[in-house]
């Protein structure tokens, strides 16, 4: 039987723009308490809206000192992703910081994070997302750090085919140059594996 491909599904090639950006601020209310606010963006454009993917992410919340060398921060959490022009998921939830300095040259954290997840793609994409990651940062000169960092994700969505367990690690080197230019390499590996076959 004679098919005739639909022309978005025929494989092509062409040129998309990427960008991504960061802010944060921390506000001091009293000597040991702030609050603190980040916020994430990214974009990934190509011609069309077919593979456009738009995300962007708002955590706010108070954080304290403990002692000279511990902070604990707790932060609610939004964040809205489109694809291809429809509501790729809607998270809300929160995340928990624990950092300590264990030397001025040396720093461990550990983060928490849980949120609920809905998106417009389908009753099996909504669900739970819940995650911890430990931070190893160790000063190396007189502007670099070198991280390394343990990840664990499991994402239980309404659908076993959808749901998964995902472990990893990041390793990385960033500093400042001269004329107040910051750079870096950071790579890392992951793996993940579902609950079910699709």
């Amino acid at each position: 039987i004679p098919v005739t491909l639909d022309e978005d599904a025929r494989a092509r090639s062409g040129t998309g723009i990427t960008a991504s950006t960061y802010g944060s601020i921390r506000l001091p209310l009293s000597q040991n308490t702030a609050i603190v606010a980040d916020l994430d963006a990214n974009m990934v454009n190509y011609k069309g809206k077919q593979a456009d993917d738009y995300s962007t992410q708002l955590a706010i919340g108070p954080e304290w000192r403990l002692g000279a060398r511990t902070n604990i921060s707790r932060q609610s959490v939004g964040l809205y992703r489109w694809y291809g022009g429809n509501l790729a998921a809607r998270q809300f939830g929160g995340k928990l910081n624990i950092q300590h300095d264990l030397s001025t040259t040396q720093r461990v954290a550990v983060q928490f994070d849980g949120r609920n997840t809905d998106s417009a793609f389908g009753e099996g994409y909504r669900g739970w997302q819940l995650g911890v990651a430990g931070t190893y940062e160790q000063v190396v000169a007189k502007s670099a750090i070198v991280s390394a960092s343990l990840f664990a994700r499991r994402d239980m969505m309404n659908f076993k085919s959808f749901s998964s367990k995902t472990f990893g690690f990041n390793l990385g080197i960033g500093g400042e140059l001269p004329l107040g230019i910051n750079a870096g390499v950071f790579g890392g590996a992951s793996r993940a594996v579902y609950d079910e076959a699709q």
